[in-house]
């Protein structure tokens, strides 16, 4: 009784297994949370900055990580040879480093060459014990244990999980001799025995590890192994956090003989594109409750709002596009391939968009079908149309103005629609407006820095509500696309698709209207102190 418990930790990093994500939903959801403001780990006072930006999510982060060189990619054979080079040069040099992988099989493949390598050089023997994830482990080896276990100690030190050890002996029942590593990598203190049940099941070889394992540890250098396909915020976050000098991530990009082109959509992304996507991504707990509010307000909420306008939409203009496609002049061969193709939804979508920004979808058709030949190239004919109109689409311009879209942003389907079709697309419309009128309102409250950087509204009603129409376009955007920087819009290099391409000219062109309208009032006092100018300069004389 009277007892006051105090929870420390980092919500931003991985849960420890089976916590159920108590801890964030407390920082999330209560007051005044005190929190450390001073990162103390790294010697570049920009990696300060930079982490704490990765550990929010902001994108604008990874420039500072591109512009010093800390980001590589290519594909994955390429960057384990990359990460166990760079991992290799700084052991040699004397530093405390760590190589980081995703996943166990990666890990174990960077233990395996490191182990070889140590072998040949003679640091360790060539025979050992087989470990559970099928590496070898002998004397000279540096290993790590997996599970606590209080019954293996010395004294008040027992073995932990994520604790690194030199094997020392090898005995022929199967247990080893280990000391423990200190803060230099050296061994210090007695030899503990590991029983060999706990070596066959629970010992690593220590030379790489995942990010779950190296959470908590500091080394001089770190190698961070990226997949961006499985990675996510945390992940990424602990991986880049590790290093007191340099962080490092080498990124896995996938291989293009492996890609099957009726299935991978033909995006082309770039680095910095790439762990945007990784940062958008939270693999976060959540509490019992907070799941069971995002299950109760899951069909309310603006994602799904977003997700269903999206499905309606297509499919309230696809008989009316695929008649157009129908008639259009492909050549013999051609048409049959873009009907079937996996890519046709891509080129409705791309069609949709024509429309939408004012242009005759029929008259672009007349132009490029034709241009489309089989057997010239392997490129999927729907794939390649596509491609075309929104290139059409960003280089022509428009012959009548583009049709209103949802909250100034997301294109509506082009009339004739049935009636129960446009009832279903209107009453998803208004919620998404409203909603995007709250993202906005939200952000002012919170004195966002992207809202401050649109200037004030007007104190006149009509300007205010164009300033607001605007700014929730604006958004809107921020939120479909995931976009967490300071900047109103994010990043253009971080655009990852034609359809949010078509989208961000939209925003920049509402963007492009508030910056207007305070060009529009502040010149007026510039304008009224110049006009007085010559007589203060007729009273100084």
């Amino acid at each position: 009784v009277g007892a006051k418990v105090v929870l420390i930790g980092d919500w931003a990093q991985l849960s420890a297994v089976e916590t159920g994500g108590a801890f964030g939903m407390l920082v999330r959801h209560r007051d005044q949370v005190p929190e450390l403001t001073d990162v103390r780990r790294f010697a570049n006072e920009w990696e300060k900055t930079a982490s704490l930006g990765l550990r929010h999510g902001r994108t604008d982060a990874l420039d500072e990580y591109q512009e010093r060189d800390r980001l590589l990619d290519g594909e994955a054979e390429t960057m384990l040879d990359v990460i166990y080079e760079a991992w290799r040069s700084d052991r040699d040099a004397g530093l405390r480093t760590l190589m980081i992988a995703g996943t166990g099989e990666m890990v174990a493949q960077l233990n395996e060459r490191a182990r070889a390598d140590l072998v040949e050089a003679g640091r360790v023997e060539a025979d050992g014990l087989r470990l559970h994830d099928g590496t070898t482990a002998g004397v000279g080896d540096l290993v790590v244990t997996r599970l606590n276990d209080r019954r293996l100690s010395m004294g008040r030190a027992w073995v932990k999980n994520g604790d690194r050890w030199q094997v020392t002996h090898r005995y022929d029942d199967g247990s080893l001799a280990v000391r423990r590593l200190g803060h230099s990598d050296k061994p210090y203190g007695k030899a503990l025995v590991l029983p060999a049940k706990y070596v066959r099941e629970e010992v690593e070889l220590g030379y790489a590890s995942t990010v779950h394992r190296v959470q908590g540890a500091s080394v001089d250098t770190a190698h961070a192994l990226v997949d961006p396909k499985v990675s996510s915020r945390e992940l990424f976050y602990v991986a880049m956090t590790r290093g007191k000098h340099r962080n490092h991530a080498y990124v896995i990009v996938p291989d293009p003989h492996e890609v099957e082109p009726h299935i991978d959509q033909p995006e082309v992304l770039t680095l910095t594109d790439r762990l945007a996507k990784v940062l958008a991504r939270s693999d976060a707990d959540l509490s019992a409750t907070e799941t069971l509010t995002l299950e109760v307000d899951r069909h309310a909420s603006l994602s799904t709002l977003l997700a269903e306008y999206d499905v309606l939409a297509r499919e309230a203009q696809a008989h009316r596009l695929a008649a157009l496609l129908d008639v259009a002049p492909f050549l013999e061969n051609v048409a049959d391939d873009v009907f079937t193709s996996h890519y046709y939804e891509q080129l409705e979508s791309a069609l949709a968009r024509h429309e939408a920004a004012g242009h005759r979808a029929a008259v672009a058709l007349t132009a490029l079908a034709p241009r489309l030949t089989p057997g010239v190239s392997q490129a999927d004919p729907a794939a390649q149309l596509a491609d075309m109109l929104d290139q059409a689409t960003q280089k022509l311009q428009p012959r009548r103005r583009g049709r209103a879209g949802v909250a100034g942003l997301i294109s509506t389907p082009a009339e004739p629609i049935a009636d129960d079709m446009q009832t279903a697309l209107t009453e998803r419309q208004t919620l998404i407006e409203t909603a995007a009128r709250g993202l906005l309102h939200d952000a002012q409250d919170a004195g966002a820095a992207w809202v401050t950087r649109l200037g004030q509204p007007s104190s006149r009603t009509d300007a205010r509500e164009r300033w607001e129409a605007h700014a929730a376009t604006i958004a809107l955007y921020r939120y479909r696309y995931g976009v967490t920087g300071s900047a109103p819009l994010g990043a253009s290099k971080s655009v990852i698709s034609a359809e949010q391409a078509a989208e961000l000219r939209v925003a920049q062109t509402a963007l492009a209207s508030l910056r207007r309208a305070q060009l529009v009032s502040e010149p007026r006092k510039d304008a009224a102190s110049h006009r007085f100018t010559p007589i203060d300069q007729a009273h100084r004389l």
